[in-house]
C-alpha cells in the first residue's frame, strides 16, 4: 500500500510538472510570436564599444509606437514649413531605437539616390570576403590612374603608390574616395557586392546609376546589421563601425547634435548626388545617415534630402537630427551629460 502510495504520489507530480511546463511554454510562445511590444535579448553589455550582439527580437511597426507621435509630428511640421518655404524640394527622416527596436519616421519609405551611400554595402563585401581570405587584407594594389573628373577636396592617392585593402577601406569610409571605391569593387567583385544587398533583401543599384531606388527605412538595414553584428562577425562588425565612426564629414547628422551631445561617438554615412540634368524638378540630393550612440538609447537616423542648394539642403539635414535628439531625449530620458 505505501508502495502504491508512493508511485501515486509521483505520478500526479510529474504530471503537474508537465502541465505547468506545457503552459509556460505555450504562454512564452503566445507572447513572442503576438505581442506587438518588443521583445528584445541580447548579449550581456561590456564586450564591445560600437556593436551589441543580438540573440532574437520581435518589433511592430509604427502606428505601435505612440510614444513617438509627438516626434513624428515636430519633424513633418520642420519639414513641411521648409518644403512650403521653398529651401527644400523633399525630405524623409527615418528613427530607430537600436536596444528596442522602437521607431519612427516620416516619408520613410519615399525613394531616393543612395550617392555614396553605396559605399556601405561595399565595405561589408570586403568584410565578408576577408573572414574567408584573411589575407585578403593585407594585399597590395597599386594604383595607377585615377577616373576622378574633378578635383577631390582631400588628398588624393598617389599614382604609382601600392595601398594595402585596409588602407583602400579607410579612405573608402572615411574620406569617400571613389578611387578607393573603384580599386575595392574591381578587386572584391560585383557579385560580392550583390549578394550583400540580396541577403539583405534589397534591390542593388549600378554604380553609374542616379535613379532613386533606396529609401530611409530599407537603408538602415546596413547599420543595423552591422550593429547586431548579424552579418559580419563580431570583430569585422565592430571593425566597420569604428571606421564609419571616423568619418570626416561633419555637416549633417554630427553638426545638428547640441553641444551637449557632441562627444558621442556617431557611426555614419553621407551620400552626396548632383543632377547632370538641369531640368530635373530638383538638382540634388544630400543624405546622412547612420548610429547615434546616445547612452542607454543609442539610435540609428537617416535623413534624406532633396533640393536645389547644398548648403540649404545640410541646414535641413541638422535641423532634423537636432529634433530627433530632443525627442529622444524627452521620450527616453536620456541622463545629462558631463
Amino acid at each position: 500500500m505505501g508502495q502504491s502510495y508512493a508511485r501515486l504520489k509521483s505520478l500526479l507530480c510529474f504530471g503537474l510538472l508537465v502541465c505547468v511546463g506545457t503552459g509556460i511554454g505555450w504562454f512564452s510562445h503566445a507572447y513572442l510570436t503576438s505581442s506587438s511590444t518588443p521583445t528584445i535579448l541580447r548579449e550581456p553589455e561590456g564586450r564591445y564599444h560600437f556593436i551589441s550582439p543580438l540573440i532574437g527580437f520581435n518589433i511592430g511597426e509604427k502606428n505601435d509606437f505612440p510614444e513617438y507621435i509627438d516626434l513624428e509630428r515636430t519633424l513633418e511640421k520642420n519639414i513641411d514649413a521648409l518644403v512650403k518655404k521653398g529651401t527644400i524640394h523633399s525630405a524623409s527622416v527615418y528613427f530607430r531605437d537600436l536596444e528596442s527596436g522602437r521607431w519612427t519616421g516620416v516619408n520613410e519609405d519615399d525613394l531616393y539616390s543612395p550617392a555614396s551611400l553605396y559605399k556601405v554595402a561595399l565595405l561589408m563585401a570586403t568584410l565578408r570576403k576577408a573572414e574567408v581570405d584573411p589575407m585578403f587584407f593585407k594585399q597590395k594594389i597599386r594604383f595607377m590612374e585615377s577616373l576622378n573628373t574633378e578635383k577631390p577636396d582631400y588628398t588624393p592617392m598617389e599614382i604609382g603608390k601600392a595601398y594595402t585593402i585596409q588602407e583602400l577601406l579607410a579612405r573608402l569610409i572615411v574620406i569617400s574616395d571613389n578611387d578607393a571605391k573603384n580599386i575595392l569593387h574591381e578587386n572584391v567583385g560585383s557579385v560580392a557586392v550583390s549578394t550583400v544587398f540580396s541577403d539583405l533583401r534589397l534591390a542593388e543599384p549600378a554604380l553609374s546609376e542616379t535613379g532613386d531606388t533606396m529609401s530611409a527605412r530599407t537603408y538602415s538595414r546596413f547599420f543595423r546589421a552591422l550593429y547586431n553584428s548579424t552579418y559580419l562577425n563580431r570583430t569585422n562588425s565592430e571593425y566597420a563601425l569604428s571606421l564609419l565612426s571616423q568619418v570626416e564629414f561633419k555637416s549633417g547628422i554630427v553638426n545638428g547634435l547640441p553641444e551637449e551631445a557632441r562627444k558621442f561617438s556617431v557611426a555614419h554615412k553621407f551620400g552626396y548626388r548632383v543632377l547632370a540634368n538641369t531640368t530635373d524638378t530638383v538638382s540634388q540630393e544630400i543624405h546622412d545617415c547612420g548610429i547615434v550612440y546616445a547612452p542607454i538609447h543609442p539610435y540609428f537616423v537617416c535623413i534624406m534630402t532633396k533640393g536645389w542648394n547644398q548648403y540649404d539642403l545640410l541646414d535641413a539635414i541638422q535641423l532634423f537630427s537636432q529634433k530627433v535628439y530632443e525627442g529622444v531625449k524627452v521620450i527616453e530620458k536620456l541622463p545629462p551629460t558631463v
